[in-house]
């Protein structure tokens, strides 16, 4: 299997010094992995806990400046929307890309105050967050043909309402869903093998990925699902640097900026020489993993991408 590899924007890197966002970095790194032949640039998504470009917005004008590079969330936090809305801009976005969205999505965390206060600013409790998530994947599948439904849940009930533009793609954008192997949930396994096309994994080294890979195709076996048609994908927080001290150094800073604390501090990374961080990707790409998203945990992340094209990436 071919692995395909994309390359995730740094839509909430460009403001974490405070000063005017600069596009056009974006625009430029967008130009840089289309042109080197990345399957695919993707955004993620928080409102208040950890501030961004809105990523649908983001990906709109993304799909106006690329051609061909695929466009997706990771991870998209469908609980933090009314679904109606929701679905018409995911739609539309698909048209405007002529098929080319991915919507990889998840549950959302609400482990600090600052998560738990995002989902009470949008009057949504956070112990609701799954619940409303499943049903905001309902009413997606309905809508994307354009036709009218009818929904019926615990947290959004419609009757013969039609959205549109239906989506381009069909039966309806690409969906992978969150799922880890030290969550300790086995739900969110099921949830991905009864909604989903596939999964996104965060924060996983070699030695876990090929459990937690097993442990989903049972259950997408036991769905009904043909092995062949699951979408595995798992984003990478990469720093390259000869120093391998250094590169630990700029993405702890890093992490701790983006995050407010280091989240998962050991299972982070690659961090290191081109040589390690070839080393990993390798041991990675021998798993039944499809897609590799690259996040550089840098605050100049056009050098670490130059980096990588120029050591790691013709290794690879």
């Amino acid at each position: 299997m071919k692995i395909k590899f994309g390359l995730l924007l740094p839509t909430r890197g460009i403001i974490l010094n405070n000063s005017k966002p600069d596009f056009s970095k974006i625009l430029s790194i967008a130009n840089i992995a289309e042109n080197e032949n990345f399957e695919s640039l993707w955004v993620g998504d928080s409102l208040t806990a950890k501030p961004r470009l809105d990523p649908l917005v983001t990906l709109s004008a993304l799909s106006t400046y690329t051609k061909k590079i695929l466009l997706g969330t990771a991870v998209l936090l469908p609980a933090l929307r009314e679904p109606l809305t929701l679905c018409r801009s995911l739609n539309t976005l698909d048209v405007i890309s002529d098929g080319r969205i991915i919507i990889a999505a998840g549950v959302g965390g609400a482990f600090t105050s600052s998560q738990i206060d995002e989902w009470k600013n949008v009057n949504v409790n956070p112990k609701e967050r799954t619940k409303r998530l499943v049903e905001i994947i309902e009413i997606f599948k309905l809508s994307s043909s354009g036709n009218k439904f009818s929904f019926s849940g615990n947290h959004f009930n419609f009757k013969n309402v039609c959205i549109k533009p239906a989506s381009v793609q069909k039966p309806h954008i690409k969906l992978l869903l969150a799922c880890h192997s030290h969550s300790g949930n086995n739900n969110q396994y099921k949830r991905m093998a009864k909604y989903a096309d596939g999964f996104i994994t965060i924060s996983e080294k070699a030695s876990t990925i090929s459990k937690l890979i097993n442990s989903l195709e049972n259950v997408w076996i036991q769905n009904g699902k043909k092995i062949n048609q699951m979408d595995r994908t798992i984003y990478l927080t990469v720093n390259i640097n000869e120093d391998k001290k250094k590169s630990k150094e700029e993405s702890d800073k890093f992490i701790k900026s983006y995050y407010g604390l280091n989240f998962w501090e050991e299972t982070w990374g690659p961090f290191g020489t081109p040589e390690e961080v070839i080393q990993e990707i390798k041991t990675i790409m021998k798993t039944k993993i499809s897609r590799i998203i690259l996040r550089f945990a840098s605050f100049s992340p056009e050098k670490q991408l130059r980096l990588f094209l120029e050591k790691v990436y013709p290794q690879l």
